[in-house]
């Protein structure tokens, strides 16, 4: 996981200029880019200039401690991750720090170990998220298909399909563009009884749930997803 870090940046606050100094030279093994930023205040508004991946804040700092940081880069971006580090051990601050879904609270000094259990936990909430997106794929204008859900989104509702509906769209789709013979629809069901008939009957109802002529009827021949 380590590995991947690399392809992402990180914004580090520290008001003690030996610790930043040598905790950021750590993090550039990890990191494409590592910005430093001396207090809280410029902290948020270097992130508010140019968002980084990952935000590791000092709990104490001027202007604006950790806590108030985030709070305030929560506002703007609710899914950056963050973690906060500190000369003690301050569990009432670790606990208002979890209301604004830290990935964590760690005691100086930070050991090499949990430095990087920390970034790894940071680096899988970013892979989560970007997976979570590429799972959304836009059919039409404001009409997308939730691969994760099964469902189809527009602004107004949520349409569900059947387990066969799954089936045949998703190939459509991953075939797109493409004609499909309605033999091999009926093969991907893996169930003999499912003839031509049933496919055209399979294929009638998700035309009803779907945009107009977003399936198209190809005679003879099978269908196309446009």
């Amino acid at each position: 996981m380590e590995h991947i870090l690399k392809n992402y940046t990180v914004l580090f606050a520290d008001d003690d200029e030996e610790y930043s100094s040598k905790f950021s030279k750590t993090l550039s093994y990890f990191f494409k880019e590592v910005r430093t930023a001396n207090n809280g205040k410029e902290a948020y508004e270097s992130f508010v200039a140019k968002s980084s991946d990952i935000i590791i804040l000092d709990l104490q700092m001027p202007q604006l401690n950790g806590l108030q940081v985030t709070q305030k880069i929560r506002r703007i971006n609710k899914d950056v991750p963050i973690f906060i580090i500190t000369n003690y051990q301050d569990f009432e601050s670790a606990r208002k720090g979890y209301e604004y879904e830290l990935v964590d609270f760690l005691v100086k000094p930070v050991s090499f170990e949990v430095l990087l259990s920390t970034l790894k936990k940071c680096a899988k909430i970013i892979s989560e998220k970007d997976n979570k997106r590429n799972q959304i794929i836009e059919i039409q204008k404001d009409i997308f298909y939730d691969k994760a859900e099964k469902i189809f989104k527009n602004k107004e509702n949520i349409i569900r399909l059947s387990n066969s509906e799954i089936i045949i769209f998703e190939f459509m789709l991953k075939n797109r563009g493409t004609i499909i013979k309605t033999i091999e629809l009926e093969n991907l069901l893996f169930n003999k009884n499912q003839n031509n008939s049933s496919i055209r009957n399979i294929i009638y109802k998700l035309r009803q749930k779907l945009p107009k002529d977003l399936i198209t009827n190809i005679p003879r021949v099978g269908y196309l997803l446009k």
